[in-house]
């Protein structure tokens, strides 16, 4: 059988106890948590100097945050976030210490002390129909059936990269290759997919807005929470023009800080750490 120690919870020392100090296990209690992110570029974070990505940092704040409530201190930071048109944000929260490149004021998640084991498994120019391929056997090898394993997708942008005078994968497969990936995943993990971004191709923006609509309809139908982050980045002048100044699809440090503000302040994500 496996000790506190083994299923992530630290048990209180002999010599607190004898000495009669009362200490919260809500306090002390460290919880496991391990999330695979799969999905492109944007997953990987390319372009970002400071090499975080928006799937650092929002497992750096997630982190921090825990273990500022556990200490019972309030974390700090310059301003609030600013809710764009579209995004999905509950209100009002407690601020929280900046990562590089961010600024946030997002939810003050519960007390626990989340030991945050994050994996980030974005592959350049990578389609649906490669991510279909590999993404069982590289969760399987990073999330035994005994932990708290969750699962944060997104994808798209290359399917809709025009080659050879076609998309790279056409909409119809890429719902197929879709429906497989999170199907399968939900029956064992948690799910989450955030929509791909703009970028700054004009054509290619309105064939991934096309699949969007696609992916938005397929989660709703799967009762799997989908975020929609490109609308407001497309408006968020920041991100396209590092968009610009970069390599035309990726932004550096403040596009992505932008990008994990969304996700961090989605209902769904915060949903995670208030159990």
């Amino acid at each position: 059988m496996k000790n506190a120690r083994d299923r992530g919870m630290i048990p209180i020392p002999k010599v607190l106890a004898t000495q009669g100090i009362q200490l919260s296990m809500h306090v002390l209690a460290s919880r496991d948590r391990r999330i695979c992110f799969l999905g492109d570029s944007f997953i990987n974070g390319t372009g970002d100097p400071d090499c975080l990505g928006w799937t650092g940092r929002i497992c750096a704040m997630a982190q921090q945050r825990g273990r500022a409530g556990t200490a019972g201190h309030a974390a700090t930071a310059s301003s609030a976030v600013t809710n764009a048109p579209g995004t999905d944000t509950p209100g009002t929260h407690p601020p929280v210490t900046n990562a590089p490149g961010t600024n946030y004021n997002a939810t003050n998640y519960n007390a626990t002390n989340y030991n945050v084991t994050y994996y980030n498994l974005g592959i350049r120019r990578e389609t649906s129909a490669e991510l279909r391929q590999r993404w069982r056997s590289e969760v399987q090898l990073r999330l035994p059936e005994d932990c708290d394993g969750r699962l944060v997708f997104s994808f798209g942008t290359n399917d809709t990269t025009w080659e050879n005078g076609q998309p790279r994968v056409a909409l119809a497969d890429s719902l197929i290759h879709a429906r497989s990936i999170l199907t399968v995943a939900q029956r064992q993990y948690p799910v989450l997919l955030v929509s791909p971004p703009p970028i700054a191709d004009a054509g290619q923006n309105d064939r991934t807005w096309v699949l969007i609509e696609a992916l938005e309809s397929l989660c709703k139908s799967l009762a799997i929470p989908f975020l929609d982050v490109f609308t407001p980045l497309q408006c968020y002048t920041p991100w396209l023009d590092e968009v610009k100044a970069f390599d035309g699809a990726h932004p550096g440090s403040q596009g992505y800080g932008y990008l994990a503000e969304l996700v961090a302040t989605w209902s769904a994500w915060q949903g995670w750490w208030s159990e």
